[in-house]
């Protein structure tokens, strides 16, 4: 009986999560929305270095806007700077909500290495701040607001 009563209180949560995980697989998804409104402001649009995040590397297509999206992962920075392979890492935290507003940041890193000093550096370029509310007349997302930073 407990237990029977117990999956009735959690069914309903395992429902929404599986509804919100397949509404993030589509083609609108939020977070390949936000990397194309960031990829729009950029002057040089050939590709770019993502860091990869759990939260979004399955989502995440190979290329949004004509752009090449590459992957790269905190533990190989060091084998990447040190060959020149990148010069700029891009950010993006996965979704929060917060005020009523669903957020997602995207911040840019201008990364180096000094061999001499076996120091790596990041500088933070600014980024972008995008706020969505959920529509349910329209049964999706609008965008709230964009903010750039530096």
């Amino acid at each position: 009986m407990k237990y029977t009563f117990l999956v009735l209180i959690l069914l309903p949560f395992f429902c929404s999560a599986q509804k919100v995980a397949t509404a993030l697989k589509s083609d609108t998804s939020l977070y390949k929305f936000a990397i194309g409104r960031f990829i729009n402001g950029m002057d040089s649009r050939d590709s770019i270095w993502l860091e990869g995040n759990n939260a979004y590397d399955y989502f995440m297509p190979k290329s949004v806007e004509g752009t090449r999206i590459k992957l790269i992962y905190p533990v190989d920075y060091i084998a990447y700077l040190k060959r020149k392979k990148i010069e700029k890492i891009i950010k993006m935290t996965p979704i929060s909500f917060e005020n009523h507003y669903f957020n997602i940041n995207i911040c840019v890193y201008k990364a180096s290495y000094n061999k001499k000093e076996r120091l790596f550096t990041f500088v933070n370029e600014g980024g972008i701040n995008l706020k969505f509310v959920f529509d349910c007349a329209q049964d999706g997302f609008i965008l709230v607001s964009e903010t750039f930073g530096h």
